[in-house]
């Protein structure tokens, strides 16, 4: 009954002594941002890594200005994305509390917030490099459509996500001139279509009203998602198999595939045992396996690519 009061007097947030409306104006902004997705931006750096460059300051240097410039552009998204749903968030348990939703901050000054960032990332892209610019401004493009219309397109949603992770993989190996393997850029869109789909599943069977807060969700059936993630999960392993096969060392490679095999199967494990899920990059700290897997696999990649 409390959390109603909340959302009535949400546009002016002084009702009482409401978590919320007890938000500071600098900690509501900072939340507004979300610097704790920044990890997702991490992925510009995969190609500073299998470039072999990792050690060069020149190389590392301007892959960190592509992983600010993706940092600022995904910060524009959250800020467009928590002002177009306000109304759609407060019928979630979690996100209820996001500044906007919560009334701390207006839709309009998120709006504003958002345009300054999308600004300033399509600046500091073209002042690295024009093509990192333009994929920025496709990352922004395409993430603005998701905020309008592809959000509510069932598939096309989830692609939408993909499409993001492909951008910043490619976006970091444009910034310091080098190719990646296409069969590396297999394996991201597959495994960032993985988390996707199964977002969506955990926010189909653990929020309350799920297709009320997400109408897209009425077109998701847990048969769909299940078959999805079943046939998502084993494309991963393929694609990442054959990427081992086609690098440079093929054979040091393949040693690492069982670390993948094993992070996959904990990641379903998480999903369909402990119904999580929602947050891969909250997951990622969450689950010590999971985070020692991951940086088994990082670790081992490091030493077959630089000291093997």
């Amino acid at each position: 009954m409390l959390k109603h009061r909340w959302f009535q007097g949400s546009d002016r947030g002084t009702i009482g002594t409401s978590p919320p409306a007890a938000i500071g104006r600098s900690t509501a902004l900072i939340r507004l941002i979300r610097p704790r997705q920044w990890l997702k931006n991490a992925l510009v750096f995969a190609a500073l890594l299998f470039s072999g460059r990792l050690a060069d300051p020149a190389s590392t240097w301007l892959a960190v200005q592509a992983f600010i410039g993706f940092c600022l552009a995904s910060s524009a998204v959250y800020c467009l994305n928590d002002a177009l749903d306000v109304n759609e968030d407060r019928k979630h348990p979690k996100k209820r509390l996001r500044p906007v939703a919560a009334g701390v901050i207006s839709p309009s000054q998120a709006l504003v917030i958002a345009v300054a960032l999308g600004g300033l990332a399509v600046i500091v892209g073209f002042g690295l490099h024009v093509e990192v610019g333009l994929i920025i401004v496709l990352y922004l493009g395409i993430n603005v459509l998701y905020c309008l219309t592809l959000k509510h397109a069932v598939l096309l949603d989830v692609m939408a996500i993909a499409a993001g992770f492909v951008l910043r993989a490619i976006g970091g190996a444009v910034a310091i001139q080098v190719q990646i393997s296409l069969w590396f850029l297999v394996c991201i869109p597959l495994l960032s279509l993985l988390l996707a789909v199964a977002k969506r599943r955990h926010e189909l069977v653990t929020v309350d009203e799920a297709t009320e807060h997400r109408g897209v969700l009425n077109d998701y059936p847990h048969q769909l998602l299940d078959q999805l993630i079943a046939v998502l999960s084993a494309s991963v392993i393929m694609a990442y198999l054959l990427y081992a096969m086609d690098s440079a060392r093929p054979y040091l490679f393949m040693l690492t595939s069982p670390l993948i095999m094993y992070g996959v199967f904990r990641y379903l494990y998480l999903v369909y045992h402990r119904v999580e899920g929602g947050s891969p990059e909250e997951l990622l700290f969450a689950d010590v396996p999971l985070l020692v897997t991951v940086a088994c696999w990082v670790v081992a990649i490091a030493v077959i690519i630089y000291l093997a």
